[in-house]
C-alpha cells in the first residue's frame, strides 16, 4: 500500500510540475510544485532531490520529441517544406510550453539535458538548411545557426504579446521565411554567420 501511495504522490507531483512549468516557466520551485500537488514539501523532496531532477523527469521526453520532429523534417522530399514545418513545430511547442522555451535558452537549470538536445538539433537543422540550398529554395549565404537566433527573436515576441495575440509571432515568422528564400540579386548577408560551436556557447551561457 505504501508503494502505491508513493507512486501516486510522484504522479501527482509530476502532473503539478507540468502544469506550473508550462504556464509559469522555470522560476517554479519544488515547494510550489508540492503545494500545487496538494502534498507536503517533505514528500516532494523524498521523490526529487531538487528542481533539476523534476526537470529531467519531465523534459527528457519533450526534448526527445523535438529531435524526432527534426529527424522527420530531414526526410521530407521537399527540403523547404521540411525546414518550414520544423520551425513551425518548434515555435508552436515553445509558445505552448514556457518552460520548454526557457530550458533551451537558460543555462541555470537542466543544462546537461538541454545541451544534448541542442547538439542534436543543431546538426539536424544544418542538414535541413543545406538540403534546401541544394534544392535552390534557400539563399546560399544562410546558415543553420541563423535559425537559432530567429527562434530566440520570435521567443521574445511571444513573451511580450502572449496575453494580447499569442500567434503574432507567426506574422514575423512569415517575414523571416521570406528573407530566407533564394534571391535573384547578388546581395549578401553581413556579417558572416556564427559557427554551431559558438552559437551553442552563447545559447547555453558560455560566452567566454
Amino acid at each position: 500500500m505504501q508503494r502505491k501511495d508513493a507512486a501516486r504522490n510522484r504522479e501527482r507531483l509530476l502532473a503539478a510540475a507540468s502544469e506550473l512549468f508550462t504556464s509559469r516557466g522555470l522560476e517554479v520551485t519544488l515547494n510550489d510544485v508540492a503545494h500545487h500537488a496538494g502534498v507536503g514539501v517533505g514528500t516532494a523532496y523524498r521523490n526529487f532531490a531538487n528542481k533539476g531532477e523534476v526537470i529531467r523527469a519531465l523534459f527528457a521526453d519533450r526534448l526527445a520529441e523535438m529531435v524526432v520532429r527534426a529527424e522527420a523534417a530531414v526526410l521530407e522530399e521537399d527540403a523547404w517544406t521540411g525546414l518550414v514545418g520544423f520551425l513551425e513545430d518548434s515555435l508552436r511547442a515553445k509558445r505552448d510550453d514556457r518552460a520548454l522555451a526557457e530550458l533551451l535558452t537558460t543555462p541555470d537549470v537542466g543544462r546537461d539535458l538541454a545541451d544534448q538536445a541542442r547538439d542534436r538539433l543543431g546538426a539536424l537543422v544544418n542538414t535541413l538548411v543545406h538540403r534546401a540550398q541544394e534544392q535552390g529554395t534557400v539563399r546560399a549565404d544562410m546558415a543553420g545557426t541563423d535559425t537559432v537566433f530567429l527562434e530566440i527573436a520570435l521567443g521574445a515576441v511571444m513573451r511580450c504579446t502572449n496575453t494580447v495575440e499569442p500567434d503574432l509571432y507567426r506574422r514575423l515568422l512569415a517575414i523571416f521565411l521570406d528573407g530566407m528564400r533564394t534571391r535573384d540579386d547578388n546581395s549578401l548577408l553581413s556579417p558572416t554567420p556564427l559557427s554551431l560551436v559558438t552559437t551553442h556557447r552563447i545559447v547555453s551561457g558560455h560566452t567566454r
